[in-house]
């Protein structure tokens, strides 16, 4: 019916866009490719986590392939270099078949152009160096040591240190896949310690009239609501939950202290959710259960903190087992 009347067919949806729960509305209605890479990452990331359901984990791991084999459909997606490094991400989660990996070949392809780009800013630096990083971990013949190295630093250069944590978590990640690449120390490991500490500066551990009971747990990271924590807190959390056990990061005497302060964190991510006793206060009960919201005070449920809520929640998984 559409030819008939001259309409183009549709591409390949993919993924819904950030969930607004008070109007039972999607804004976009198609989420960016960038979100969509970021959530095939998280859904294979959470398969693969220790004590997940079979069930559960390969319905997820089936969603991750969709969500790529979707944007394989969209034309030229890759040419942004940011979604081009989280396809690489979450390709390299996936068992390569025909489509997966002409997406990722494409996505290589663009990656090391970038090479030759302008300097990019922000989360968008991490996640190229992140991406040629774990290219170099793989073995690829088209990175070079040298060349990755100087996207990883040149990604700490982007930001000054008090705004380091827009990296996280793909500057962490990056600097572990040069080391273990390397088969070296993390190079910057001093920088990522400064890191941690800067942040756990603003976690919020006493409540008050600023910051109430339901935020406890939280990272205070500036934004536009100011310094209250929100699901921006996915960020730092995604890259803690990944050090929890590693000894270079988070020393032995330390990981006890460590883990208790992380699960802090959890338990705020888990006030973030959508709960029975919340179901409430939105449109769509069914649909809105289990999301993580903006803000304890914010129900719109961002698409990207969604998938960084799944990221972690898979390397605390990891981090309490010990793999």
């Amino acid at each position: 019916e559409q030819a008939r009347h001259g309409v183009q067919e549709p591409i390949a949806l993919g993924l819904l866009g950030d969930y607004r729960a008070v109007s039972d509305s999607f804004g976009p209605l198609q989420a960016p490719p960038l979100d969509q890479a970021l959530t095939s990452l998280a859904l294979s990331r959470y398969a693969a986590a220790p004590g997940v359901d079979r069930q559960l984990a390969s319905l997820a791991r089936s969603q991750a392939r969709k969500l790529l084999v979707d944007l394989a459909e969209i034309e030229d997606t890759v040419d942004n270099p940011a979604v081009a490094a989280a396809v690489i991400y979450a390709c390299a989660e996936l068992e390569d078949d025909d489509v997966v990996k002409g997406l990722r070949d494409a996505a290589v392809a663009a990656i090391v152009a970038a090479s030759e780009a302008p300097e990019f800013s922000g989360m968008s630096a991490a996640l190229l160096a992140g991406a040629k990083a774990r290219l170099l971990h793989d073995g690829h013949e088209a990175i070079e040591r040298t060349g990755v190295r100087a996207a990883i630093d040149a990604a700490w250069d982007a930001l000054p240190e008090h705004q380091h944590v827009a990296l996280l978590p793909w500057i962490g990640w990056a600097e572990l896949d040069y080391a273990n690449a390397v088969e070296g120390p993390i190079v910057r490991a001093d920088d990522l310690r400064r890191l941690h500490d800067i942040i756990e500066a603003t976690r919020v551990i006493m409540t008050d009239d600023e910051h109430p009971a339901d935020v406890r747990g939280g990272f205070a990271l500036a934004d536009r609501f100011g310094s209250h924590p929100t699901a921006q807190t996915t960020r730092p959390a995604a890259w803690f939950a990944t050090v929890l056990n590693h000894r270079e990061i988070t020393g032995m005497e330390e990981s006890s202290l460590a883990l208790g302060r992380h699960l802090q964190t959890m338990r705020f991510l888990m006030q973030l959710s959508v709960r029975e006793e919340i179901l409430w206060s939105v449109r769509n009960p069914d649909r809105a259960r289990g999301g993580i919201r903006a803000a304890t005070w914010d129900s719109n449920m961002p698409t990207a903190a969604q998938a960084m809520a799944l990221i972690t929640a898979a390397h605390t998984l990891e981090a309490l087992t010990g793999r």
